[in-house]
């Protein structure tokens, strides 16, 4: 897997667990301490939140770090 396949899985699964939260995307740059438009970067996958970040995102979205990096299965689940 490339980086930028690594940024892009993330972003994808931050969306996810960030719209199940029903956050929008700036009050969760307020919660984990950035901008709308960074938070709007990491979902897009053009750049990866530093881990000091990363740890932040996993604590207001409720899930674990590897939750973030596991690619969905074909039945959704």
């Amino acid at each position: 897997m490339t980086v930028q396949e690594l940024n892009t899985l993330l972003g994808e699964n931050i969306r996810r667990y960030r719209k199940m939260k029903k956050m929008r995307q700036k009050e969760f740059g307020a919660e984990i301490g950035v901008s709308k438009s960074n938070a709007c970067g990491y979902e897009k996958g053009k750049c990866m939140p530093h881990y000091k970040t990363l740890v932040l995102i996993t604590y207001v979205l409720g899930v674990e770090v590897w939750q973030l990096f596991r690619k969905e299965e074909e039945n959704g689940n």
